[in-house]
């Protein structure tokens, strides 16, 4: 998985289709793999609250200074001195795309993580979470900035799935076995 984000460009559009088992452990490698060198880049958390995700940035011996978080679940407490910003709910879509655009013609930013479309997918519509990420992707890479969308492994995400797919640079699918995320 690493050789595959390496070879991407700045721009690209990754889809990361996990075992739920395992998305946890994929997503805060992603996230320590982009930070590497460096790299800031933008943690869109839909289902963990802020406290649990600087624990685990620290746990996973990432550099918080290279993350802003973005914590969509209801009950974060937020440390105005920290890079994490609140949006009330995953159903606020508008808000959410509106809040991304700015950090990312911010310019300060090389790469957003998005997890996930799995929980996108419990407080809104298929039609509109498709065009909410077809949307998003674009806006993002059009910016220069390299996006990457997790899922889970569900009976409700397989038509999400099947259809974002296309607007993808690459489908990184982790489902079989836990081979390809215990490689990271």
């Amino acid at each position: 998985m690493q050789k595959k984000l390496k070879n991407l460009s700045k721009d690209s559009i990754v889809l990361v289709i996990s075992n739920p088992r395992k998305h946890r452990d994929v997503n805060f490698n992603i996230l320590k793999y982009m930070t590497e060198n460096k790299q800031r880049g933008v943690y869109v958390s839909l289902n963990l609250h802020c406290d649990k995700v600087k624990k685990l940035l620290e746990d996973y011996l990432i550099d918080p200074k290279n993350i802003h978080l973005v914590c969509c679940k209801n009950g974060c407490s937020i440390d105005k001195r920290s890079s994490c910003s609140f949006i009330s709910s995953p159903e606020q879509l508008t808000t959410l795309s509106t809040y991304l655009s700015k950090l990312i013609e911010s310019g300060d930013f090389r790469f957003v993580l998005f997890d996930s479309i799995t929980t996108l997918l419990m407080y809104n519509e298929r039609s509109t979470t498709l065009k909410f990420l077809n949307f998003l992707s674009t806006r993002i890479s059009s910016s220069g900035v390299k996006s990457v969308f997790t899922t889970l492994q569900d009976k409700k995400s397989e038509e999400v799935i099947e259809e974002f797919s296309q607007f993808c640079d690459e489908v990184m699918d982790l489902r079989k076995g836990t081979g390809a995320a215990s490689k990271f």
